[in-house]
């Protein structure tokens, strides 16, 4: 069976399924690589690995070892029926699913997956939308509103909670943990509010430590209301989060981060009708220029204050499977087109990240940097022996 290792540059195929451990197989899941998705060798470092690959409007690279890892096939046809749940399109549906704790947060102490409510326990659960047990505040609080900022790596988020709190943070690092949170009080509109910064990440699992620790910080329902903030240029991926904050029943609003280069892109995003299908608001900002900051704080008070009864896309029948939701829910409504700075980074890794000519921009690189510290360092040193 052919793996992906095996794919020349500008292959496509498609994924049949991923060998390896457990957290080898969660981690390529979350980053798209599931059964029935399209996936493009692009090119491989000069000495073989890692090897980048092209999905979902991403770059991932991956070692020759991983690579070899995942089987493919070379049409969608081949790829056996059972497998390729994320490779058809699905309407939203009107089927309600049996109750269950939210996916990832089984490791939570508390939180579990379980068929029924009776099964819950309302001494720990405070967070599970199909239990009941829908406490919020386990502690006393020092603000009208908390809000939690969270999102995939390198999305913006960071960025966003320095333009929402004026940079006045406090950074905390937690025993135990690798992780840490930042956290700031600021006033917005006559309202007290907390906004925590909590760790990027793809999923909430809770299989790595930051997955674990988000999911500890929203199992222990302190949080009033969620900013996913997303990356408005690769919403396939970022949306896999935010289907799972939603099946944790808090509030959730979504910020269209880096909205400007997703425009000047060319690309489409037709905001209202994704906004009907996920039952939230989503609002187009760019952090890093502090633009829609107070839209989205404002939207987010709103949602605080009149949380939704439910979400319509948890309605789908094809909801346990993330993929195929998200493929369902941008059928039609969203096109993406490669952005100025990936173009750049084409042109740049086309003459840098190939051989021959990646071998000699090395060895130049490296004789300037002998150069200036051999020469060009010794002018100064030179100047002050003669002073």
């Amino acid at each position: 069976m052919s793996n992906l290792s095996h794919l020349n540059d500008g292959d496509t195929a498609y994924i049949i399924r991923v060998r390896g451990s457990q957290a080898f197989r969660l981690r390529l899941e979350e980053m798209g690589f599931v059964p029935g998705q399209e996936v493009k060798r692009l090119y491989a470092a000069p000495l073989g690995s890692p090897i980048i690959f092209s999905m979902m409007g991403q770059q991932i690279a991956l070692r020759q070892s991983e690579a070899e890892g995942v089987a493919v096939a070379p049409t969608l046809s081949e790829v056996p029926f059972d497998q390729r749940e994320t490779a058809e399109v699905y309407e939203i549906g009107a089927h309600t699913p049996t109750p269950t704790c939210p996916r990832g947060l089984e490791n939570v102490p508390g939180v579990r997956e379980h068929p029924h409510a009776a099964q819950c326990d309302p001494a720990l659960c405070t967070t599970c939308p199909s239990c009941g047990h829908t406490s919020r505040r386990r502690q006393r609080k020092t603000a009208d509103l908390t809000v939690a900022l969270i999102g995939n790596p390198n999305c913006g988020k960071t960025a966003f909670f320095n333009a929402a709190s004026g940079g006045h943070e406090h950074t905390g690092n937690y025993a135990g943990v690798t992780v840490s949170s930042v956290e700031s009080v600021t006033t917005f509109e006559g309202m007290c509010l907390k906004i925590i910064d909590l760790p990027g990440t793809y999923s909430l699992r809770a299989f790595s430590p930051e997955e674990a620790f988000v999911a500890s910080e929203l199992a222990t329902g302190n949080i009033d209301v969620v900013i996913n903030v997303l990356d408005t240029g690769n919403l396939e991926r970022n949306l896999l989060l935010t289907i799972q904050l939603q099946e944790l029943g808090i509030p959730v609003v979504g910020a269209l981060n880096l909205y400007d280069e997703f425009e000047e892109s060319g690309s489409t995003l037709d905001r209202q009708r994704l906004e009907h299908l996920l039952g939230m608001p989503l609002i187009p900002c760019v952090a890093k220029k502090g633009r829609g900051i107070a839209e989205v704080l404002r939207a987010a008070i709103m949602v605080a204050q009149n949380p939704p009864k439910e979400y319509p896309v948890l309605r789908s029948p094809h909801q346990p499977d993330h993929h195929a939701l998200v493929h369902a829910l941008l059928e039609g409504i969203y096109t993406l087109r490669p952005g100025r700075t990936a173009r750049l980074t084409a042109v740049v890794d086309r003459y840098l990240a190939h051989r021959p000519t990646a071998f000699v921009a090395f060895l130049l690189i490296m004789w300037g940097i002998f150069y200036a510290t051999f020469n060009l360092g010794q002018c100064p040193m030179t100047g002050w022996n003669r002073a």
